[in-house]
Parts: structure tokens; sequence; C-alpha cells
């Protein structure tokens, strides 16, 4: 991690899915725990439908520059895309990054510090062909989500 950031800002906070996990994996997006156990680690629904979303409200602007996130070494997730957003409707893609399958990745999306309210990843697909512990394909798996400012930077003005 750079030695330029504050405190992670989305732990604790809620989030919405779009594919709401019906089979107790729609918690532990923002838990603190790095896991891929049940109840620590956030799967989307059983749909199909690509693109798939979760949205994360961090209760307040910040000045953000970082998002990280990772997946663990089950199931299919691939491309995740990052996007922030100061009003919940108007998104801005600040990174794009492809996981490799069938192992426990990370990855770390910077960009230039923007005052945002919301943090949405977007799944826009998954491997083609199954990942350990034997889920459905249509599962996105995340085992974290942490949102970071610039040191130093405080909540940005609601003005």
């Amino acid at each position: 991690m750079p030695d330029d950031i504050g405190p992670n800002i989305a732990f604790g906070k809620t989030h919405k899915s779009s594919d709401i996990n019906m089979s107790g994996w729609d918690g532990g997006l923002t838990d603190g725990v790095w896991s891929s156990a049940k109840g620590s680690t956030y799967a989307t629904g059983k749909s199909g439908k690509f693109p798939k979303a979760v949205t994360i409200d961090l209760e307040g602007k910040s000045t953000i520059a970082y998002i990280h996130t990772g997946v663990p070494k089950i199931g299919f997730t691939k491309t995740i895309e990052a996007s922030i957003s100061e009003d919940g409707e108007n998104f801005t893609t600040v990174g794009k990054h492809d996981f490799k399958m069938g192992t426990e990745n990370r990855h770390l999306y910077a960009f230039k510090p923007a005052a945002a309210r919301y943090i949405r990843l977007t799944f826009l697909e998954n491997h083609p062909k199954p990942g350990k512990g034997g889920y459905p394909a249509a599962h996105c798996f995340v085992s974290e989500v942490e949102v970071y400012g610039p040191k130093g930077s405080g909540p940005a003005s609601d003005e």
C-alpha cells in the first residue's frame, strides 16, 4: 500500500447489490476481514445476467484516491470495474482490472483524488470455467473493499 493514504473510510459501511445473494454471502464486503469464508466474503446472487454491481455508501462525501479490493480463491470473478459518485446516480470509472481465477488476488485502483460518497464495483464478466469450491458460475465473489483518501484528507465539502 502507498505511504500517502489515510484511514479506510469504507470500514463498516453499508452496500446495495443489483443481484442480492440469498444464501448468506451478501455481507462481509466492508468488515475488514480478508477471507473466503461465508459471512466474511461478499458474493452476488445467482442471476446469469451481466453486468452486476454492488454500491457502497460512504455516508458522506470524502476525498478519495484509492480503492483496494480482492477476490478469494473460490469462484469465477474476473473483470471488475471501479467507479465513484457524489450523488449515487452519475458514476465515473476510475479503473478496471482482470483477476486471476483459482487464486486469491488483490488490486489497488489508484486515481487522482476526487470527492465521492458512493463506490461501485461493476462485475463485467466471470471466468468461463469453474473455480474452486463448486459454486455456480454466475456468482461474483469479493473478499473485501477498502477505500482511502490521501493522507491528511478529511470529508469533502458538501457545498
